[in-house]
């Protein structure tokens, strides 16, 4: 069950460069049998004021950043509770959507998903 401040990560692999990275979701709320998760990027999250060491989530969240699910469910499939979770569910996507044309010459799905792969194994204990 979500608690607020429970932070899950989302793996991407941008189309084009093949680049891996770690997205945060931040559960900001829970209200209306809703958990509410936020993105925290550099569009969600910054320097409020002029005073020293005042960040926070900036006003005005657009809806693009948010996620949300119904209390007591699993959150959607890209948002998983650890890191080596959130590679196995990219590694599902890709090998479920992905094609070679996505990419730039020379990257592959298949050296994607051996890259993701290999970062998994690192992941583990």
């Amino acid at each position: 069950m979500a608690k607020v401040g429970d932070i899950y990560l989302e793996c991407f692999v941008a189309d084009g460069t093949g680049k891996v990275t770690f997205e945060q979701h931040i559960v900001r709320t829970i209200r209306g049998g809703y958990v509410h998760a936020i993105q925290k990027s550099i569009c969600t999250w910054g320097k409020l004021s002029k005073k020293h060491g005042d960040y926070g989530w900036l006003p005005s969240i657009d809806p693009m950043w948010r996620t949300k699910w119904r209390v007591g469910e699993k959150p959607p499939p890209k948002l998983a509770k650890t890191k080596a979770q959130a590679i196995r569910a990219e590694i599902a996507n890709i090998k479920r959507w992905a094609e070679d044309d996505d990419y730039d010459d020379g990257i592959t799905v298949a050296s994607i998903v051996k890259k993701l792969e290999g970062m998994l194994k690192r992941e583990r204990p």
